[in-house]
C-alpha cells in the first residue's frame, strides 16, 4: 500500500512540474513588462525636462546621469539599470522614426517586434 501511495504522489508531482514552469515564464514576462513600463516612463520624464529622448544602446547611461548634451536634466530618472529577468541588458533602438524598449526575452534573441518571446514597448510616439 504504501507503494502505491509514493506512486500516486510522485505521479501528482510530476504533473505539477509543468504548471510551475508555467508560472515561472509568467512571472518573468510580468518583471520585464514592468522594468521596460518604468523605462519607458523615465524616457519621458526626461523628455519632459530636456526635448530629448533616450540615447540608443544599452544602459540608459542618460537617464542615470546627467549627459553634458541635455540642458535640464534633472534626473537620475531611474535608480538603475536593470537586465531582464533571462539575463540580457534592456535596449533601447529606433526604428523608422520611433524609440523602442526592449527586453529580447527568454531566448535572448532580437526578433521581429510583438512577438510573444521579448517585451517591446514605444518609447515617443
Amino acid at each position: 500500500e504504501l507503494l502505491i501511495v509514493i506512486a500516486i504522489a510522485a505521479t501528482i508531482a510530476g504533473a505539477m512540474v509543468p504548471m510551475f514552469n508555467v508560472t515561472r515564464r509568467d512571472a518573468k514576462n510580468a518583471k520585464a513588462s514592468s522594468e521596460v513600463d518604468m523605462i519607458r516612463a523615465a524616457s519621458y520624464m526626461l523628455h519632459r525636462d530636456t526635448g530629448k529622448w533616450p540615447m540608443t544602446g544599452t544602459a540608459g547611461a542618460d537617464l542615470l546621469t546627467d549627459a553634458s548634451s541635455f540642458l535640464d536634466w534633472a534626473g537620475p530618472y531611474i535608480d538603475t539599470w536593470h537586465s531582464d529577468p533571462w539575463g540580457s541588458t534592456y535596449e533601447i533602438f529606433d526604428v523608422a522614426s520611433s524609440r523602442y524598449v526592449q527586453s529580447r526575452g527568454a531566448n535572448g534573441i532580437d526578433e521581429t517586434p510583438g512577438d510573444d518571446v521579448e517585451v517591446l514597448m514605444t518609447v515617443n510616439p
